[in-house]
């Protein structure tokens, strides 16, 4: 009822009603009504567009939100993770979610490694136009990834231990869990989730959080 009260008006109400029934029951325990409203908002837009990004700068959280509405598609997720990498964005967490309508709910707080601003004009077209361009297949990852500046990730030092990967088949009747406990650096989640879909899984949920110089 919330979110047709919020976005009423603005999406006829039996679209509402066929967003909200393809939405998973774990996505309401992860978002609030007025981010669903956004996310269906935002779904809208995708007959016009192949993908839909907002963004939000949030300095007292010591980063910024980035959200990316998309038709789900093999690989998404890592493409996602690699294009936020070549524009220097290092990611310290992720929410993804896949309504079964197919589209695909990607949230992320990032952290910059220059100076200018996330939501600056210049710097968030770029990023637009990067994630456009690679999703309509008219440019690759990997190269964008080569054009970053190398001096930039220098600060991140080598890792302290091993990383460590756990894999899971009794945690779910559907699913394999897969975790991987390792030294954070600028790339690592897009150098995850590509590994995974070279092996030909689908990933369907992913959470990532940081700690200090660990990433979960």
């Amino acid at each position: 009822r919330e979110v047709m009260d919020l976005v009423r008006g603005q999406v006829p109400a039996p679209r509402i009603a066929e967003y909200l029934a393809n939405i998973p029951r774990r996505h309401y325990q992860v978002h609030d009504a007025g981010a669903i409203g956004k996310q269906i908002l935002m779904a809208e837009k995708m007959a016009e567009q192949k993908v839909v990004l907002e963004g939000e700068e949030k300095p007292e959280e010591g980063g910024d939100e980035i959200t990316v509405v998309a038709r789900d598609e093999p690989g998404l997720f890592s493409k996602i993770c690699g294009v936020l990498t070549a524009n220097l964005l290092n990611i310290l967490s992720a929410q993804i979610s896949t309504w079964e309508n197919g589209i695909a709910v990607d949230q992320f707080r990032v952290q910059s490694l220059i100076e200018e601003g996330l939501l600056q004009p210049r710097r968030w077209a770029r990023l637009q136009e990067d994630l456009k361009n690679v999703l309509e297949g008219k440019k690759d990852v990997e190269l964008l990834l080569q054009g970053a500046v190398p001096p930039l990730f220098h600060r991140y030092g080598s890792a302290r231990s091993a990383p460590r990967v756990e894999v899971d088949n009794g945690a779910s009747d559907f699913y394999t869990l897969v975790e991987v406990f390792t030294h954070d650096r600028p790339g690592l989640l897009y150098r995850i989730a590509q590994k995974l879909f070279e092996m030909g899984l689908n990933l369907w949920m992913a959470r990532i959080s940081t700690k200090v110089d660990e990433v979960v």
